[in-house]
Order: C-alpha cells, then sequence, then structure tokens
C-alpha cells in the first residue's frame, strides 16, 4: 500500500478527527506517538514533510471555500504522484480541509514535528507558494495565510518578505530582498548572504534536513533568483567603483 492510500486510510481516525499530525508520522513509519516529545526516527522526515505541505495547502484552499483542482494538480505536480494514486491524494486533501482543527493548530504541529529544521519549514513554505501561485498569482487572503504560517514557524517578517521574493512573489524585484539584506549592506555582507542561501538550497543539505527529491526542482528555481540577485547587485556595485 503506498503512503498516500495509508494517508487516506488513516486520515479517516486521525486528520478527520483533528489528531496530532505527529500521531499520523508515528502511524504511517510504525512507530509509538504516545512517547512525548519525541522526533520522527530517522528515515521518517520525508514523510513528515509531505504531511505538513499536504494538510497546511489544504487548509489554505479552505480559504476560498473549495480544494480547486489547480491546486492539487500542483501538488501533485511537486510530489510526481502517479496517475494511479491522484484519488487518494484527493481522498487526503478533502480529509484535512474538513477536520475541525484550525490551520494555526496544524503549523503549530507542523513546527513542533519538524522543530530544529529550518530548511525544511522554509521548503513547506516554498511548497505552499508553489501550490497558492497555481491560479496564476497568490491571492491577497493566501498571501496572509502564508505570512502567518511563518510567523508559527518562527520566522520574522523579514524572513518571510525574503522567502517570498526568492518564490517570485512580493518584492521579488528588489535583490536585496531576495538575499535577506538591507540596501546599506556592504560587499562583504552580500557575498556572505549569497553563499549561505546557496548553501541552505544546495540538493544534498535539503535531502539531509528531509525534503524529498521531488522538491528539489523547487529549489533551484529559487537558487536561479539568488544567484540573479547576486548578479545584479554584484553588477551595480562594479559600475559605482
Amino acid at each position: 500500500m503506498s503512503i498516500w492510500q495509508r494517508l487516506a486510510t488513516l486520515g479517516d481516525s486521525l486528520l478527520s478527527a483533528g489528531q496530532p499530525l505527529r500521531d499520523l508520522v508515528s502511524r504511517l513509519v510504525g512507530g509509538d506517538p504516545s512517547a512525548p516529545g519525541q522526533a520522527p526516527r530517522d528515515g521518517t522526515e520525508s514523510i513528515a514533510f509531505t504531511i505538513a505541505v499536504v494538510s497546511l495547502a489544504a487548509k489554505m484552499a479552505k480559504a476560498d471555500d473549495v480544494v480547486l483542482q489547480r491546486e492539487v494538480d500542483a501538488f501533485e505536480a511537486i510530489f510526481h504522484v502517479p496517475d494511479s494514486e491522484r484519488p487518494a491524494v484527493m481522498r487526503v486533501f478533502r480529509l484535512a480541509q474538513q477536520s475541525t482543527a484550525g490551520y494555526d493548530s496544524y503549523a503549530r504541529q507542523v513546527a513542533r514535528l519538524l522543530a530544529d529544521n529550518v530548511a525544511a519549514l522554509e521548503q513547506v513554505l516554498d511548497a505552499l507558494f508553489h501550490i497558492a501561485a497555481a491560479e496564476g498569482k497568490v491571492a491577497t487572503g493566501e498571501l496572509e495565510f502564508l505570512r502567518e504560517v511563518a510567523r508559527l514557524f518562527g520566522f520574522s517578517e523579514a524572513d518571510f518578505q525574503r522567502i517570498a521574493a526568492e518564490n517570485g512573489v512580493g518584492l521579488a524585484e528588489n535583490p536585496y530582498i531576495v538575499l535577506g539584506l538591507s540596501p546599506d549592506a556592504t560587499q562583504a555582507e552580500i557575498r556572505a548572504a549569497y553563499r549561505r542561501l546557496l548553501l541552505r538550497n544546495h540538493p544534498d543539505a535539503l535531502q539531509a534536513a528531509g525534503v524529498p527529491a521531488d522538491m528539489l526542482e523547487l529549489a533551484q528555481e529559487k537558487t536561479r533568483r539568488i544567484v540573479a540577485a547576486y548578479r545584479r547587485l554584484s553588477g551595480e556595485r562594479n559600475a559605482m567603483t
């Protein structure tokens, strides 16, 4: 049985009842959900990541009172869901959407589930930005949803602006925002930020953080924007000297 079939089956008794996401991860991998504060075991991070994205994506879609097929399609494209598994994916979306738990409750659970894994939390936001943009642009309500989720994940407003810009949203044309810098940043600070972001989005680093291999395509898009922002700033600084 695939993860989607298992998730849809277990979701009847867990997601639909508003039970903790940690319980669902533990059940999927055969762990003990009763252990207080127990983090997912080695090898389960990608399952936790996938559940985090699907649950929050469904809650984000609920803001429009319906799960739009385009949003589900965007999710399936990220995770390369085979045609045979699509009915199960839609069922998981519906279960998460119908859950009595609010999105803020899910976001807090995700933050605990992926505690001390900033790279994975940021990639969850990246996936949500990609899904939100499936309609052509990120709606105001969706942007506020993402801002609040980012806050619950522990990101600052400056972090959120950077993540949004790296995903082509908000002040995406401002290279300083893309690199998380202020306009008075020195060349050394620009170079340091650039290297830090490249390292954070490196495929090896992301996979070590439990990000599924299917998500690496989104990281490549972010990296292209980061490189473009760095080159633009470097070019402008060189032109001034």
